[in-house]
């Protein structure tokens, strides 16, 4: 029965881990530009198609069916999208788990040092697609990063196969500014190919991409040297420019003559077109802009969802609650707060923006006069960021921007006043505040929570950290918040040391060491838990707010023991994604099902109730008679 039991057990184990969702990861557009997200969806749907027939190329929210236009200097990334990319995927994701390559013949290059075949790491990605109830893979090419490109097609099988198919061209680029930096008129590769990263090529049975191209266009922000005069587009397409332009042949994206190239306006603008050439339409005060290769507006109803943007936005949001849950430096975390449809809130004069209750700026602890809010990001941009750590960039407080007092007291929020008009390259419309909170806080109750202060003796650092300490100095304070009348434990150097006369001792809300019998030394580590009995629903606000978020997202029970998020990292260190960390749900085997053995010497000898009161059962006269044959020892030995 028992064996039966354990087979059950073990099935119905199984059967449910079977059934549990798959942990969410998603990355970053950073240098690796991992946009990988697996769902946590059930992907069960009855349409798991792309609308489209056909495979097609995607730069930001617009889809290319035939040719993609990208100066030369295009600093971002572009996707391959379509319904045999996704299937292709699919069927060789056990064999090709990491990357394909991308080759793009221009076989009309020119110049000294032009190359004609242009080398791309094709990465596969994938995302949930709730328009097709599925997860979606796809490719994401970044056609100027030449450490990715080389790193993941620059190998031997590749280049054998490449000087199999193209025994005309000896050298190969793995940028596209690389193909032709000679040029002054924009190029067309032929259709594009696409092999395995060992070499071989994809039929176009499997998957077709060569009614796909690449326009080469001149760097953005490029002279124009057109003397040319004309009267219609072909007359300057037929010459290698891209329109015309008030009777002059022009390429897109050229600057125009009377532009100051020097001015922060118009650097400001070369960076946004260079990074999301789409928004081009709004700088046509500093460059030349042909109407037939600025996509069309579509209307919004209709706009499908991009996968790049939305993978970029929830990894934004999942360091945003990282950061929220876990202390970045010391006990302080930083949360956020959002506010949606800000251009609306500042329409008709400055709008005062809060953080939330429980921001502190800890300067009770460090003497330092620092703010609660450190940092203010509107669309995406950055207008203010206060150094947490030395090795931090640091931005000045905007000028338009005014700053309530900070404080370092519970339920008193600092507040930042300000109108702005919303940037040209605002990525939405939402004005984010960062703040912080102590983020080792605990809530064990309505009324009780634990807390942690950490303190480094003889440690003092620029900017002020709350776990300096000066040399020399005994008392440690913990925050206006502890309650100093429930346990403190102590730790020094990972070592628990007990209150005592020749220790030390709490006097108001600091712990005081003995000076002779217990000094602390300079590089000692000090690590104090304390309870926390007031206001501990606002102490732990925006924690536990984020706490939610991190159970929605890794689909976590909020009755159980919490998820967390942890930080994945690529081979530069640099953050490419989180995981969800789930709870060890092991647990001891049943009493019912173990056997203990006791040793004959250990049976009882004397019998209490349940209140504690003792009966001598061999003088007790009430006692029923003995069942069965009497124990008894041998001898008065007690052997």
């Amino acid at each position: 029965m028992k064996k039966i039991f354990t087979s059950f057990t073990l099935f119905l184990l199984i059967f449910i881990s079977g059934c549990l969702p798959e942990q969410q990861v998603v990355t970053q557009q950073a240098s690796d530009n991992a946009l990988d997200t697996i769902d946590n969806e059930n992907e069960a749907a009855t349409n798991t198609q792309l609308a489209e027939s056909y495979n097609f190329l995607q730069l930001s929210g617009v889809k290319y069916s035939t040719s993609l236009p990208l100066f030369s200097n295009y600093s971002d990334t572009f996707l391959i999208r379509g319904n045999e990319v996704l299937e292709m995927i699919k069927d060789y994701i056990s064999i090709y788990q990491t990357n394909y390559c991308l080759v793009a013949e221009f076989e009309n290059s020119y110049g000294t040092n032009a190359k004609n075949l242009l080398i791309l790491s094709a990465r596969i990605r994938s995302y949930y697609n709730s328009s097709i109830g599925t997860k979606e893979y796809f490719l994401q090419v970044a056609p100027n990063d030449s450490t990715i490109n080389q790193g993941d097609c620059l190998n031997v099988s590749m280049t054998t196969a490449l000087q199999a198919a193209y025994p005309s061209y000896t050298s190969y680029a793995y940028a596209l500014e690389d193909i032709c930096p000679e040029c002054n008129t924009s190029l067309n590769s032929e259709g594009l190919q696409i092999y395995s990263y060992s070499g071989t090529k994809l039929s176009a049975s499997k998957i077709s991409l060569s009614h796909l191209s690449i326009q080469m266009n001149l760097n953005a922000g490029s002279s124009s040297t057109s003397t040319s005069t004309c009267s219609e587009n072909s007359q300057c397409t037929s010459l290698g420019y891209n329109c015309c332009l008030s009777n002059q042949c022009v390429n897109h994206g050229s600057v125009k003559s009377d532009v100051d190239t020097t001015s922060s306006d118009y650097l400001a603008a070369l960076a946004n077109i260079t990074e999301n050439p789409s928004t081009i339409s709004n700088f046509e005060n500093y460059f030349y802009v042909c109407p037939l290769m600025v996509p069309a507006d579509t209307d919004d109803e209709e706009e499908e969802e991009d996968p790049y943007q939305n993978a970029t936005d929830l990894l934004t949001e999942l360091t945003q609650l990282y950061n929220c849950t876990t202390p970045v430096v010391d006990e302080i975390s930083i949360c956020s707060i959002t506010f949606k449809d800000a251009s609306e809130l500042m329409d008709s004069g400055a709008y005062s923006f809060k953080a939330l209750n429980d921001d502190l700026n800890f300067s009770t602890i460090t003497g330092a006069t620092l703010n609660n809010i450190v940092r203010i990001d509107y669309g995406g941009v950055n207008f203010f960021k206060e150094k947490i750590l030395s090795t931090d960039d640091e931005v000045a407080l905007n000028t338009a921007i005014t700053l309530s007092s900070s404080n370092d007291v519970l339920n008193t929020a600092q507040i930042a006043t300000f109108q702005i008009s919303k940037p040209t390259s605002a990525s939405n419309d939402i004005v984010t505040l960062y703040y912080k909170v102590d983020g080792t806080c605990e809530k064990l109750g309505s009324s009780l929570a634990r807390c942690t202060k950490y303190y480094t003796q003889g440690q003092s650092s620029n900017p002020k950290r709350s776990s300096d300490h000066s040399s020399g100095n005994n008392e440690f304070a913990l925050p206006s918040y502890a309650d100093t009348s429930y346990n403190v434990i102590v730790k020094v150097n990972d070592s628990t040391v007990a209150q005592g006369d020749d220790t030390w001792s709490i006097v108001g809300n600091s712990i005081v060491f003995d000076d002779t019998e217990y000094p602390i030394y300079d590089n000692q580590k000090l690590e104090i838990l304390y309870y926390v009995t007031t206001d501990v629903t606002v102490l732990t606000q925006s924690k536990y707010l984020a706490q939610d978020k991190i159970n929605d997202h890794c689909t976590c029970d909020p009755n159980e023991e919490a998820c967390s998020l942890v930080p994945e990292y690529d081979d530069n260190e640099e953050l490419v994604s989180y995981s969800c960390k789930y709870p060890d749900n092991d647990t001891a085997d049943s009493l019912l099902n173990t056997t203990v053995y006791v040793s004959s010497k250990s049976v009882p000898h004397r019998f209490y109730d349940e209140n504690g009161v003792y009966y001598d059962i061999k003088n007790d006269s009430s006692a029923d008679p003995q069942e069965g044959n009497e124990f008894k020892y041998n001898n008065n030995d007690k052997a």
